[in-house]
């Protein structure tokens, strides 16, 4: 859902209570769609601001006829009038992008048709920042040379104990890390098909000077609502991981992993192969060898 209010699913820290924009309240998409009817005529006819001819290109004639065409991720071109036949009332939603290493990188605007004003949650999603990642290596790191016993305190007041095995005392504490950056992100995971009429993509052609309509189908880049849900998603993979005693955090979509030496190939065939059990893809071309260095651009 990109609109509404998400009450607590105990999956992160609640709130004290949901709280959803003041200036949203009370009002739902179909308020908002007729309260701000001249959104819809002003993305229709306005021409995003962009910075170079190479950005304009990408901006019509590449990414978004990729995404329908070859990935799926939209459905389109429409006509404003085709879309009038679809549904009886619409919020069109202008894309813009920017260029991020290297590459173009489409944002929808969820700001300026005020979708992300009629979404609220009564949860707040902790984040696993570098310091996570860290202190899994120092736990690591002294078990394996100096053995004994562990005793970690839980934040509910309870203390796991237990003897670490004599064994990991005969061998090197030489630990690897690298890092699992799951592959489009936000695109893995579908839109519902009730919101398909408030998401509305909409461009304008360059040369017919047209507003070109497409439909959504996946999670939107540039929604409140799609941060929270993705990361609910990833931390449930992180969970899963848990359960399979990988030593590993998540930020966002990177997955930084830890491994002894004499292990890395059974970790990372143990990460692969639950990424395969849950459905996600993970960019192969972006994992590096585990090593003693890591770069994580969203942990730095």
């Amino acid at each position: 859902m990109v609109f509404g209010t998400l009450e607590r699913q105990r999956v992160a820290n609640p709130l004290d209570k949901a709280r959803p924009n003041q200036q949203a309240k009370g009002r739902g998409v179909p308020q908002i769609i007729s309260e701000y009817a001249a959104v819809r005529s002003l993305l229709s006819t306005q021409t995003p601001t962009l910075d170079s001819k190479k950005l304009l290109v990408e901006s019509w004639r590449g990414v978004p006829w990729k995404e329908a065409s070859e990935k799926h991720w939209l459905e389109g071109p429409l006509s404003v009038r085709e879309v009038d036949e679809l549904f009886d009332r619409w919020l069109p939603v202008r894309r813009f992008s920017v260029f991020q290493r290297g590459k173009v990188r489409p944002i929808d605007d969820m700001k300026e048709n005020h979708l992300n004003q009629a979404f609220s949650s009564g949860e707040k999603i902790d984040l696993h920042a570098l310091d996570h990642t860290i202190w899994c290596l120092q736990a690591v790191t002294r078990f394996c040379i100096h053995g004994g016993h562990m005793d970690f305190c839980l934040s509910d007041g309870n203390r796991l104990k237990g003897v670490v095995h004599p064994s990991w005392l005969n061998l090197d504490p030489r630990l690897l890390t690298t890092a699992f950056d799951l592959e489009s992100a936000y695109k893995q995971l579908a839109l519902h098909p009730d919101e398909y009429d408030c998401t509305v993509v909409t461009l304008r052609n360059p040369e017919t000077k047209q507003p070109a309509c497409f439909l959504m189908r996946t999670l939107p880049f540039g929604s409140t609502a799609s941060v929270l849900h993705f990361n609910r998603m990833a931390r449930l993979i992180w969970r899963l991981g848990l359960e399979l005693n990988l030593w590993w955090g998540n930020y966002f979509d990177d997955y930084p992993c830890i491994s002894h030496h004499g292990q890395v190939s059974s970790t990372k065939a143990c990460v692969e192969g639950l990424f395969q059990l849950v459905g996600f893809k993970f960019a192969q071309e972006k994992l590096a060898p585990f090593q003693q260095r890591l770069k994580c651009w969203e942990l730095l």
